[in-house]
C-alpha cells in the first residue's frame, strides 16, 4: 500500500502542467506541545474533469516547541482535490480536501501525525503562463496516545504553467 502511494504521488508530479512553491505560516497543534511553523515546499496539480484537480504538497519548515522555545526541522505531505468555481478568468477560487501528514523533530524527540483538512484558496493569473495564489487550511490530526488536534495555515502559492 505504501508504494502504491508513493507512485501516485509520484505520477501526480510527473504529470502536473506547472511548477509551484508555497511559503506561510501555519499555526499547529497545541496539545502536541507545538507552537507554530514557517513551511517551504513545492506542489503539483493535475486537472481531471469538470473543474476537478488532484492535488500534492510537500513542504519542509522549522517548526517551534511550545514549552521550551526550542525550534526543529519539519516536513509535511497533503494529498488531495479540489474545485474549480471558475476557469479560464483571471481570478480562480478554489475549494478543497485533503489528507495530510506532519513531522516535527524536536531535540527532545519527534512526533508524527495523520489528519485531514478543507482549504480554500484564489488564485490570479498574470499571464497564461504565471499565477500568484492564496490558501488557507484547516486539519485535524490524529497522533497514537492524543486526543485530536486541530492546526490552521495560510500559504502563498506562485506557479508557473506549461
Amino acid at each position: 500500500m505504501r508504494n502504491a502511494l508513493r507512485l501516485l504521488a509520484l505520477a501526480l508530479a510527473l504529470s502536473s502542467p506547472a511548477a509551484l512553491a508555497q511559503s506561510g505560516y501555519w499555526a499547529l497543534p497545541e496539545a502536541a506541545g507545538l507552537d507554530w511553523a514557517i513551511p517551504l515546499g513545492v506542489f503539483a496539480t493535475a486537472y481531471f474533469d469538470n473543474g476537478i484537480e488532484g492535488t500534492m504538497h510537500m513542504a519542509g519548515s522549522l517548526v517551534r516547541q511550545r514549552a521550551t522555545g526550542y525550534w526543529g526541522l519539519g516536513g509535511s505531505g497533503e494529498m488531495g482535490a479540489r474545485y474549480l468555481f471558475v476557469q479560464g478568468d483571471r481570478l480562480r477560487p478554489t475549494a478543497g480536501l485533503h489528507v495530510a501528514y506532519l513531522y516535527a523533530g524536536m531535540p527532545n524527540g519527534a512526533q508524527h501525525f495523520v489528519g485531514v483538512g478543507p482549504d480554500l484558496g484564489v488564485e490570479y493569473f498574470f499571464t497564461d503562463g504565471w499565477s500568484v495564489g492564496l490558501r488557507g487550511e484547516y486539519n485535524v490530526y490524529f497522533e497514537i496516545g492524543h486526543d485530536f488536534m486541530t492546526s490552521w495555515g495560510l500559504n502563498l502559492e506562485v506557479a508557473t504553467w506549461y
